[in-house]
This record gives C-alpha cells, structure tokens and sequence, in this order.
C-alpha cells in the first residue's frame, strides 16, 4: 500500500485511494457507520479522484509501536481479542472480512483507549492471501521473549499459519482466550532482594576498584552469601504467625466450642468427642497455612540467590576486564589516542535547561514521548505526543529523526516534519520535540 499522511489542524489522516472493486453496499456500511474497531474514516474527492480519509489522530501503527520496544503478551491477546471484535461488527452489516488491512503499518493502537482499530477498504486485497502470513511473522520477530507465554502464543501463531496453512477464522478461534493482565503478573515478578542492600554492595565494590583493590568487600564473598542463603528478610507478619498462630487456631478452636455448647444441646459423648474434632481441625489448618507460608518464602529465597548469582557473574566479567585495562596500562606507557577503538554515541543535550540534560541514544531505533509503555526516553510535556518521534540510524551511520504523526510535529532547525516524514540529521541540528529543543551531539565512548 502507498501510504499517505495528511495533517489538518488536530487532525491527522492516512489518506487511500477508492478501490475499484469496492461494491457499492460496502462502501456506503463503510462511510456512514461508525465502528468500534475499525478506523472511522470519509470520502474526499481531489484532483478528480475520490479518496478515504482514515483518521489515525492519536494512534500509532503497531510497526512503530514495536520499532524498540518488544510486543508484549497482553497487547498480543488484545490484538487478536479486537481482530476477532472487528470481524463481528463486519459480519453485523455482512461485509466481507477480507477488506481488513492485517500489515502492521495499518494496524493502529490507541495508547489512551489501549485498543486496537483497524483499516478497512471495501473489497480484498490484493496481498491478502500474504498478508496474515507477514503478520505472523511479524509477532514472532517482536514478541517480548522475557515472557514465555507469549512467546509461546506467537510460535504457536505463526506454526499454524505457515505449516498449517490457518485462515483468519480459524486463528481468531484458537486465540479467543484471554490471559492474564500484565498488572497482575507485574505484582508476581516483583524483585525479593534489598534494593538498598544491592546499591550498597555494587557502590562498595566499584570504590575497591578505583583504589586499585581487586578484592571483594568483606561479607560479599559469593560462597558465603550462597552457604548463608539469607537474601530475602522474612517478613515481620510471617513470623507473628509461626510463633502465636498455634495459640491463635487454638483459642478460635475453642470459642466455637463454646458457641455450639451455647447453640446446641449435646450428648455427654459428643461433649467428649466435640474438643478433639476441634482441636484436630485447627491444628490441621494452622499447619497448611503455615506450609503455604513456607513455601512461598522458599520460593522467594531460591528467586532471590538466582538474581544475585547473575549480578555477582556480571561483577566478576567487570573485575577481569579492569584486571586486564590495569596489567595492559602497566605494560605500555606511550600515550593513546582515548577515541581509537571507541564506537562514536550520538545523544541529545537540551538547549533550554540549566544543566544541559543529555538524552543518550544508547539503541536504534529510539522512540521518545510522554508514555512510559513505548517510549525509549519520557518527556514530561502536554505538548508532547504518547509517541511523539524516532530516531534511526541509516546504513551508512546517519541519524535520521522521523514524526510519528504528533499533534504538535516535530521541527528540524525550525522546519516542521509532516507525519511519518523521515529527514536525515547533522551534528548540531536542533530539534524540537513539544517544547523542548535538543541539539544533536556525539562523543566517543
């Protein structure tokens, strides 16, 4: 598809030729409805032509929402939880399912609304017999492999449609099921270990290694902390538990004794009987609970001692490499050129602030915006866009800054970008973003 942008005050539009398959039932569902999953659109005729109007204000194409960060399992059910919510509305007005555009670059996502919309053209398309296979592969290529669901989900995705040879229908089926939210499963991934423990630990090692010690700081020696296995405080509740939890099922034991005594009229046998039913009862459920507490907590150890067996590796890589920077220094003393050997980093300084805050480009492509879910580098600015502009890299090592359709654009030296409009940067080019201008610099590092 030849895509086209167009900005009109707050608006912004992707712009599309009239098909000249488009029957004439469908093209008019298409105008005057409004869809809850497809792109809202309007006809404009120019130059003798007659175009759709899509308008994408506020959204961004899921390529560019995955151009640096990963996809993520949650948005991938969402995705084909609206696909599949999308084809519903279709089929409510009996139109053909075969007119959704299913490229990434035509699959748009509203950051505030977190849902997905999608393009819609009266008629098939011509790459549609590729287009679900591309965006299989897409998923795979993008999917967050720090969640294994879901990267299980996008082989799956992409098993069916390339070995199996799965249409869309059969797909929407088989990922009709929702999983879990990301809340959720952000709460259950949350780190064990002492933050202030670990800051205190890495500062205390990296001033052994500006004095020229390559020794571990006293009590951090890897064996020790493992033989102990104390990296995770158990908490002040869990062990109120362990030591009067007994006492506590105990005494609950025996007010509902007192209770049914109170409530009921019973034998002299089941006077007898009634203590020891109790008193096997509580004992029994403050046992369980007390081996979920276990459990859980051991759990958290063997979570813990893996994390810190990572960073202590980490460490010792960092300790061989200043071991041999310190025997290589010692072996040669005429002087070296420092940038010789250094990769050159491009990064950001801000013109307007006091302290000249840097904004290092430490990867490309690197987005920058106002939402942390997508965003390379935060600005805190109500001019700025939830994803406002990229930046790249050419093949040839030029930084290359691209509008990603933002309300406010982006100006270089001045100039403003039209939506999605790629421009090629030099060193000291100032750039705005909101209100914020930044000029390009570069260092050796």
């Amino acid at each position: 598809m030849n895509r086209k942008y167009v900005r009109e005050i707050n608006k912004t539009y992707l712009a599309e030729e009239k098909p000249e398959n488009s029957g004439r039932y469908a093209y008019r569902m298409l105008l005057e409805n409004r869809f809850c999953f497809l792109l809202n659109c309007e006809s404009r005729i120019l130059d003798g032509k007659e175009k759709i109007y899509y308008d994408v204000t506020g959204m961004n194409c899921l390529a560019d929402l995955c151009a640096s960060v990963p996809l993520s399992r949650q948005m991938l059910t969402e995705l084909f939880c609206h696909l599949k919510k999308a084809r519903e509305e279709l089929e409510a007005y009996l139109l053909d399912e075969a007119g959704i555009c299913l490229d990434a670059r035509c699959i748009y996502y509203s950051l505030s609304q977190k849902e997905f919309r999608f393009l819609y053209l009266p008629g098939s398309f011509p790459e549609g017999n590729n287009a679900l296979s591309e965006l299989a592969e897409f998923i795979v290529q993008r999917i967050d492999h720090a969640e294994p669901e879901g990267v299980e989900k996008a082989y799956r995705i992409y098993e069916e449609v390339w070995t199996k040879g799965a249409d869309l229908s059969v797909l929407l089926e088989m990922e009709g099921e929702d999983t879990p939210s990301l809340k959720q499963d952000a709460l259950e991934e949350e780190t064990m270990i002492d933050p202030k423990g670990v800051e205190e630990y890495e500062e205390t090692y990296r001033e052994a290694f500006r004095k020229g010690e390559a020794q571990r700081p006293v009590g951090t020696d890897p064996q020790e902390i493992f033989s102990q296995e104390k990296l995770v405080t158990p908490q002040k509740l869990g062990a109120l538990f362990r030591k009067y939890g007994l006492f506590a099922f105990l005494g609950l034991g025996g007010v509902l004794y007192g209770m049914i005594l109170w409530l009921f009229s019973l034998t002299l046998t089941e006077q007898i009987l009634l203590p020891a039913f109790l008193l096997a009862g509580m004992a029994g459920l403050y046992f369980l609970a007390r081996y979920q507490l276990d459990k859980k907590e051991e759990e958290a150890q063997q979570e813990a001692i893996a994390k810190e067996k990572l960073r202590l590796a980490r460490l010792a890589v960092e300790e061989e490499e200043m071991e041999n920077l310190r025997e290589a220094g010692e072996e040669e003393e005429h002087t070296v050129f420092l940038g010789a050997g250094k990769e050159k980093r491009y990064y950001l300084v801000d013109l307007g602030g006091q302290d000249g805050e840097r904004i290092m480009l430490t990867r490309f492509p690197f987005q920058i915006g106002k939402s942390r879910e997508v965003s390379d580098h935060i600005l805190s600015d109500p001019a700025v866009s939830r994803l406002h502009a990229r930046f790249g890299k050419t093949p040839g090592g030029d930084i290359t800054v691209t509008d990603l359709g933002s309300l406010n654009q982006t100006y270089v030296n001045g100039l403003p970008l039209d939506p999605y409009e790629e421009r090629v940067l030099e060193l000291s080019d100032e750039i705005q973003i909101g209100r914020t201008t930044f000029q390009l610099r570069a260092s050796f590092a």
